[in-house]
């Protein structure tokens, strides 16, 4: 297969297209043929330049959460098919440690033709959905979810506030909160940004750099302020 090899770490510049070993699935596992994966700041940028806490072994492929089509599977799997369309979540299993191990820094990731991960570690893909749009999903919607309702423990009725409310994340974090039933204050660098996150269900914007923040947040909620801010669920 081809793959997106580095052999050192450093700039963008090491990386290299290179031929290697298609994997093989082993118990338990799938090989999907990735069609879509996401450039991640931290476990892709971060890593490759060699300042990640953990250094993977060389040479190395990155990619953290691909979306692809199941094109084997490994002995005796039922769950998975021939032919899923799947989205890989990063977590696929825990370090000695204790620490999470992640796809893309502790193995090979999704920067590949193929990548072989655990079929627990896959989600089926609505057949409506496209894969880019599967990845950027499958990366922000669990975190944005977690953090909210797990974290934040936002409950029917209280004020969110969303910075950054039409990147991923906060995309994510906007349509989160509406479904956890919270009123949502959608908080953006320009007022298209605004008007993105407000038609994926935020109640009220805010941009934040033509406006003073905590005095449209203060008006919004008649005085009261929000109950849950950035700080609660990033």
């Amino acid at each position: 297969m081809r793959a997106i090899v580095f052999h050192e770490f450093g700039l963008p510049s090491v990386l290299r297209l290179a031929e290697a070993p298609t994997p093989t699935p082993g118990l338990g596992e799938v090989l999907p043929e990735v069609h879509a994966v996401s450039v991640n700041r931290t476990f892709d940028l971060v890593v490759r330049a060699g300042k990640y806490a953990g250094r993977p072994p060389l040479p190395h492929v990155l990619g953290v959460d691909p979306c692809g089509i199941v094109r084997a599977v490994g002995p005796y799997l039922t769950e998975r098919k021939v032919g899923d369309r799947v989205a890989c979540q990063a977590i696929i299993g825990v370090e000695p440690n204790g620490a999470p191990r992640l796809l893309g820094v502790h193995t090979w990731g999704g920067y590949a033709e193929y990548v072989k991960v655990p079929a627990r570690a896959t989600h089926l893909i609505p057949d409506g959905l496209d894969f880019m749009t599967a990845a950027v999903v499958a990366r922000h919607a669990p975190l944005a979810f977690t953090q909210l309702r797990e974290r934040a423990q936002v409950k029917p009725g209280e004020w969110v506030l969303v910075m950054g409310a039409a990147g991923g994340l906060g995309s994510a974090a906007v349509q989160a909160a509406k479904y956890l039933g919270a009123n949502v204050i959608a908080a953006a660098g320009s007022d298209a940004r605004v008007d993105a996150a407000i038609k994926l269900g935020a109640d009220a914007g805010v941009n934040y750099r033509t406006q003073d923040l905590a005095s449209e947040v203060r008006r919004i909620t008649n005085g009261a302020g929000v109950n849950r801010g950035p700080g609660e669920y990033r």
